[in-house]
């Protein structure tokens, strides 16, 4: 297959699962994806994928091309429009500044700015001048060319930083995945209203989170440690970490290589609004995600875990799958009480999440509420 019957495929499939406005089916189709991924073969530059192209230390992930669904989902929530001005923080490959580019035309403007110089000199010469590429701090945005009607950050920031407030005009869009921690992560489109910046739109994912200039990852409440035993296939994360010792963190992960304790099946539900609801509910003390196997609560100082699984639908976002519980049962006690008391809220799912930031003295000031769901508890068992 050719590049466009590779690009004709992921626009049918984007199309047919999460639908697109036609000026981004028209990006994706425009822009060849395997310009920025240089080197690679188009059948892994065409998949439904993130891709990591610079890793750190201990090989983690510092830079990536972003998965096309959640790429085309935030095209799409920022409602562009042909001549706007538009500011996007992370430059990673160039690939998405593209699409923001070809979006605003002639007309618009693109500047992408990246705190690694160069990651920002590659995608400077991939965009061949066609988008402004700005080595420098993203949490200062770049003030030389604001104002902006958009600004699209593409890693997981603590905060919605000031300057994003303050060069953003009144009635703009600022777009981001929002780092509460461990766990699912909204991805929020917030529109400026005077002193404050409130929700429109959310959708979940999971980026790597915004580095500063030494490479070191930006945190905030609620980020977390990690632990990975060697020769194991399991990841843990979470703040229920910083409570253990190393023999409670090593038991804690043996616990979770060893058969369940319990199994019970979940109804079919999307695992995204489950697993968000759970993450910022969660006292951060108790949370634990378990990559590849879920997230949930740990109780008993280590003793007990209990955690929402998974399942990969394909071509489609995953279901929850069943609950499994390990070591003490107060654990899975816990966890069921949350989503019992998530179905008494009618299941709500991402976008009855609302956030609003406000900067009244200056500092932004976070609140989140949940709005009750749409769909009864009846409905999803």
């Amino acid at each position: 297959m050719s590049s466009t019957e590779f690009r004709r495929a992921l626009v049918a499939d984007l199309e047919r699962r999460i639908g697109l406005s036609p000026a981004v089916r028209d990006a994706f189709l425009a822009v060849p994806r395997e310009h920025f991924l240089p080197g690679r073969p188009l059948e892994q530059v065409y998949r439904d994928e993130a891709i990591v192209t610079k890793t750190g230390e201990r090989g983690m992930p510092t830079s990536s091309s972003s998965q096309p669904t959640i790429m085309a989902l935030m095209l799409e929530a920022l409602r562009l429009e042909p001549g706007m001005r538009v500011l996007e923080i992370g430059a990673g490959t160039g690939y998405n500044a593209a699409l923001l580019e070809r979006i605003v035309g002639a007309e618009g403007r693109v500047v992408s700015v990246d705190v690694d110089p160069g990651t920002a000199a590659e995608a400077r010469e991939r965009l061949r001048g066609e988008v402004e590429v700005i080595a420098g701090d993203g949490r200062d945005g770049w003030a030389a060319g604001s104002p902006y009607d958009r600004i699209v950050v593409t890693a997981s920031a603590p905060t919605v930083y000031r300057a994003w407030w303050g060069q953003v005009v009144g009635g703009g869009l600022v777009e981001l995945p929002l780092r509460f921690g461990a766990g699912v992560e909204p991805v929020v489109t917030l529109r400026r209203e005077g002193i404050r910046l409130v929700s429109t739109s959310i959708v979940c994912g999971a980026f790597m989170s915004m580095r500063d200039a030494s490479g070191s990852a930006l945190t905030g409440p609620g980020d977390v440690v990690s632990l990975n035993g060697a020769g194991s296939p399991l990841l843990l994360v979470g703040g229920a970490l910083y409570g253990l010792d190393e023999t409670a963190r090593r038991r804690l992960l043996r616990l979770l290589l060893d058969e369940p304790r319990e199994r019970s099946t979940l109804p079919d539900v999307p695992y995204w609004s489950l697993g968000l609801y759970l993450s910022l509910t969660i006292p951060a003390g108790r949370f634990l995600e378990v990559s590849p196997a879920g997230i949930g609560v740990v109780t008993g100082g280590g003793a007990g875990v209990a955690v929402v699984a998974p399942r990969d639908v394909p071509g489609g976002r995953p279901r929850a799958q069943e609950l499994r519980a390990y070591g003490d049962p107060a654990a899975a006690d816990e966890l069921r009480r949350r989503i019992d008391h998530w179905r008494r809220l009618g299941c709500p799912a991402e976008d009855d999440l609302a956030l609003t930031v406000d900067y009244a003295d200056g500092t932004p000031r976070l609140r989140r509420r949940w709005r009750r769901g749409r769909l009864s508890a009846e409905a999803q068992r």
